[in-house]
C-alpha cells in the first residue's frame, strides 16, 4: 500500500488505470484558453510589482524618507527590501515557480503596505482622503486578486504547471514490483 506524499498516482486496481484526483477535476485547466487567462492573471498581478520594484531602483531614497517621516522602524532598509520582493518576488510570480506561496506572501505584503501608505481615515483634506481611499479600495482588489491565485495556483502555463505534469509523467512509470 502506498503512503501519505508518494509520487504515484492513485491506480485503479481492477482496470490498472490511474484514477484521477478530485484536486485534479477542480484545479486542472479545462482548456488551453483559461490556461491563458489564469497566465494574462497571473502576469498582470506580477507586472503591478514588477513595474514598481523597478521604479524603486531610480526612487528608493525618496520612498525610504517617506516611511522615515511616517515614523516606520527600519526606514533606510525599506527601500532595498522592497526592491527585492517587488522586483524578485514578481519574476518569481511571473513565471509562476510556488504560485500559491507567492501568492499569499504577496497578498500579506499588499496589505501591510496599504495599511501604513493609504490611511485615508487619519486625512482631513476630502480631495486627499478620497484619492487614498481608491488606492485602498484597489489595493484591496489586488489582495483579492492574489488570494483566488492562491487557490487555484499558476495554471498550466507556468513553472508549476510543469513541475505538476513532469511529477505526472514520473509516477505513471512502472516500479518494477516495487510498492
Amino acid at each position: 500500500m502506498l503512503g501519505v506524499g508518494t509520487l504515484r498516482p492513485p491506480m485503479n486496481p481492477a482496470t490498472s488505470t490511474r484514477v484521477v484526483t478530485i484536486q485534479e477535476q477542480v484545479f486542472a485547466p479545462p482548456s488551453q484558453v483559461s490556461s491563458a487567462t489564469w497566465l494574462a492573471g497571473r502576469a498582470g498581478l506580477a507586472i503591478l510589482f514588477i513595474v514598481s520594484g523597478y521604479g524603486k531602483l531610480y526612487t528608493g531614497d525618496a520612498f525610504g524618507q517617506a516611511m522615515a517621516a511616517r515614523g516606520i522602524p527600519g526606514a533606510p532598509l525599506l527601500p532595498t527590501l522592497a526592491i527585492v520582493i517587488e522586483l524578485g518576488g514578481g519574476f518569481v510570480l511571473l513565471f509562476g515557480a510556488k504560485t500559491r506561496l507567492m501568492a499569499v506572501l504577496f497578498a500579506i505584503y499588499t496589505l501591510v503596505a496599504t495599511l501604513i501608505a493609504h490611511t485615508f481615515w487619519l486625512d482631513t483634506v476630502p480631495a486627499v482622503r478620497s484619492a487614498n481611499l481608491l488606492h485602498f479600495d484597489k489595493n484591496l482588489a489586488i489582495i483579492g486578486g492574489f488570494l483566488l491565485l492562491a487557490t487555484v495556483g499558476g495554471g498550466a502555463f507556468s513553472i508549476d504547471g510543469w513541475r505538476h505534469r513532469r511529477q505526472l509523467r514520473t509516477a505513471s512509470i512502472p516500479w518494477e514490483g516495487k510498492t
